[in-house]
């Protein structure tokens, strides 16, 4: 089955992000280590789309 317009251009997009994080990854855990911690910081500061339920909020009132 042909791949539809829309996820030629996703596995393009991951394809280039992937490519970045190699090219900042210094090939050690301790490397991994900051890179996730960077990422997890840029996930809580995104602003969630209507009906997401993966954003900052959602910590918060799933560990009370």
């Amino acid at each position: 089955m042909p791949k539809i317009d829309g996820e030629i251009e996703m596995d393009t997009e991951w394809a280039k992000a992937n490519a970045s994080l190699r090219r900042i990854w210094d090939h050690t855990p301790e490397g991994a280590a900051i890179i996730r911690r960077v990422l997890d910081a840029i996930a809580d500061l995104r602003v969630p789309e209507a009906g997401e339920a993966d954003g900052p909020e959602a910590k918060t009132s799933s560990s009370a």
